[in-house]
């Protein structure tokens, strides 16, 4: 597979078929996700499965340098192209970046996930295998879901702020890292982080409420998590238009521990160390200029205060039929069809107009 090949079905049909048939997935994959032993295999398992499925496929694997500039294309071509979706291969910062774009767009974007954690692919149900998910892209339906803004900058699961940013640049270091030195070296900073961190003073501000808290961590999530059993890291809901804001009230370094293994497994909402708080608009505010934020893993430097605020059901994504109802506040977009499924929805309708 080469980068930006164009495929198709059937080039030479004609009718009503050939206009089901002639929706475009503009297809990114991250180069540097996944199984880095297979990458022109990973490409062509998606691409074989949308063309299965009466698809129109353009696709490229781009260095992560090169991702911004190759979703930015593909968003603009579907903005331009009638029918037509971006599909995105990758990690959560990936994804993340993806949804940026496509907000900015207004794209329909599919998610193949291809990390570690797979954060929104998990909350949407896609499945974690590259052709399962190529697949229920292409029979899917799209549905709305909400985006979180921090200084309006998108996240789509999380933003932590404290220790956990400090371990997770280390943690970008070591996978970067190309030799075993590096990786050492990492790793012994991250276990300095996580063992030497102070606590941090930040003033939480919200629906007429102003809290002064010294906090080890501090998390505001795009809706809240779910407190069931085996269900770490997902959430209750990925529309119901509200930011749970998570405050530690651990103390010393047994209670530190604590919560990275809370953090580190997801069970935020189980923690009775942990402060919940669900509201639409939250203001953070530090004695700094700027905090290190993790925005669904992916840390940056970010002016205080920080505002965090939701775009409520703006992001449209494709998910799998059977897991596009959502909840009773799904949005109206929840059951319109894709691909092959659309097609024939299409005809059908061509069908009765002309008295067939």
């Amino acid at each position: 597979m080469t980068p930006s090949q164009t495929s198709a079905a059937d080039p030479d049909a004609t009718g009503p078929r050939a206009a089901a048939a002639a929706r475009t997935a503009l297809v990114v994959l991250n180069a540097a996700s996944g199984d880095q032993t297979d990458r022109a295999a990973i490409a062509e398992r998606v691409e074989r499965t949308l063309i299965e499925h009466s698809w129109r496929v353009e696709i490229e694997a781009v260095p992560p340098e090169q991702l911004t500039d190759a979703i930015a294309r593909a968003c603009l071509r579907a903005k331009e192209t009638p029918g037509a979706i971006v599909v995105v291969g990758g990690g959560d910062g990936t994804i993340r970046s993806a949804a940026a774009l496509a907000l900015k767009h207004g794209v329909p974007l599919g998610l193949l996930p291809m990390g570690t954690m797979n954060l929104l692919p998990k909350d949407l149900e896609m499945p974690l295998d590259i052709s399962a998910a190529a697949k229920a892209i292409a029979t899917g339906i799209e549905r709305r879901v909400d985006a979180g803004l921090v200084n309006g900058r998108v996240f789509l699961h999380s933003s932590v702020l404290g220790v956990v940013p400090l371990v997770g640049r280390e943690r970008e270091k070591f996978r970067k890292s190309r030799t075993w030195g590096e990786r050492l070296l990492a790793l012994w900073r991250a276990a300095r982080h996580a063992t030497g961190s102070p606590r941090f003073t930040m003033r939480v501000e919200h629906d007429g409420r102003l809290q002064r808290v010294r906090t080890y961590a501090l998390a505001v999530a795009n809706n809240p998590l779910s407190d069931r059993p085996g269900e770490a890291f997902l959430r209750e809901s990925v529309d119901g238009g509200r930011l749970a804001v998570y405050v530690s009230k651990h103390r010393g370094r047994a209670g530190l521990f604590a919560l990275l293994f809370t953090m580190g497994t997801g069970r935020w909402a189980l923690d009775r160390q942990i402060e919940q708080a669900e509201t639409t608009r939250v203001r953070i505010s530090a004695f700094r200029r700027k905090l290190r934020v993790s925005n669904d893993g992916e840390v940056e430097l970010i002016r205080t205060p920080l505002d965090y605020t939701m775009q409520r059901k703006a992001l449209r994504v494709i998910v799998p039929r059977e897991a596009g109802g959502g909840d009773a506040q799904a949005g109206a977009e929840a059951g319109k069809p894709t691909g092959a499924a659309s097609g024939a929805e299409d005809e059908r309708r061509e069908g009765e107009g002309s008295g067939a």
